[in-house]
């Protein structure tokens, strides 16, 4: 009410902002939103790929993921590589995943299982 007398019409919570922020590192260990792209139009993750991870040993190509999604880079060995169609994904392995926002979730779930 304070703010509306003095004419402020937008105000944040900055504890609402940093807790915002520490939750996109720690929602789950294999999984840190790394920013988004583009005012939120776009979100770039890194996801690593646990040992019990749906997607590993499985080649890009013959997974389900959502039409808007690209796994743009591997991290393996130290190694990075940009992945192709054939490339078979391995545990341990260090997606840097793009996507919009509507199809992360979807995306996550396809390579790590994870609900969310």
């Amino acid at each position: 009410e304070v703010f509306r007398q003095l004419g402020i019409s937008l105000v944040f919570s900055a504890t609402r902002v940093i807790g915002s922020l520490i939750e996109g590192q720690t929602v789950f260990d294999e999984i840190t939103n790394l920013f988004p792209a583009a005012e939120g139009a776009l979100h770039v993750t890194e996801v690593v790929l646990g040992d019990d991870a749906p997607s590993a040993g499985e080649n890009l190509q013959e997974l389900a993921l959502p039409q808007d999604c690209l796994v743009a880079a591997i991290v393996r060995d130290g190694q990075v590589t940009v992945p192709r169609g054939e490339t078979c994904l391995e545990a341990g392995d260090r997606l840097i995943l793009v996507t919009l926002p509507k199809d992360q979730e979807a995306a996550l779930r396809v390579l790590t299982g994870a609900e969310g």
